[in-house]
């Protein structure tokens, strides 16, 4: 009994010793740390004080490396407009694939092509490119208005003899020039010269 007494008075003891040895560490710590801001001048002559020319350079290598990690970003930030494209790129597959409503004795094909730059028809506000194969007159054609064929040629970068642009910007066809728009067109979709 008279032990357990012992071991309590001396736990209450220690436990009013910690706040006081917490606070002693923390004024300690503080005037280190005010130590620590002060320059070399200020503490004493025991802290030799460094010149210009008595400061270690670093080593030779490291302009070196700074150019080579600067090159290293430039590298990156080329590849990230690589893999953006990359990226895209199933979308855009995805999106040129065609849609065909059969008929009886013909076909139509719905299409959102994809140009040379990577931009989908629809991203330039072009409807769907439609084309239709018929068993009883030409086997393919394009049955678009002349405005919409200029526009056509124009997103494709193709006919520039068959187009002229209006005061405004927008492409215009030149007259008589529907049926070899619509050659140029099924050519650049990938049907070839016979099959119209």
């Amino acid at each position: 009994m008279i032990r357990r007494k012992a071991n309590l008075c001396w736990r209450r003891r220690w436990k009013r010793r910690i706040p006081q040895r917490v606070k002693e560490h923390k004024k300690r710590s503080k005037l280190h740390l005010h130590f620590m801001r002060l320059p070399p001048r200020m503490l004493g002559s025991k802290i030799p004080v460094l010149e210009d020319e008595h400061v270690p350079q670093g080593p030779p290598g490291l302009a070196q490396l700074g150019k080579t990690t600067k090159m290293i970003q430039e590298a990156t930030s080329e590849s990230k407009d690589v893999l953006k494209n990359v990226h895209r790129l199933p979308e855009l597959i995805h999106n040129d694939q065609c849609s065909v409503a059969a008929m009886d004795k013909y076909y139509h094909v719905y299409k959102n092509p994809v140009n040379r730059k990577g931009f989908l028809a629809s991203e330039y506000g072009l409807p769907q490119l439609r084309y239709g194969y018929y068993q009883d007159g030409p086997r393919y054609s394009i049955s678009f208005c002349d405005d919409l064929m200029a526009r056509y040629l124009t997103f494709f970068d193709i006919g520039s003899d068959l187009v002229q642009l209006e005061g405004d910007g927008s492409p215009k066809l030149i007259e008589g020039k529907h049926g070899e728009g619509e050659k140029l067109l099924l050519k650049k979709i990938g049907i070839g010269p016979y099959h119209y």
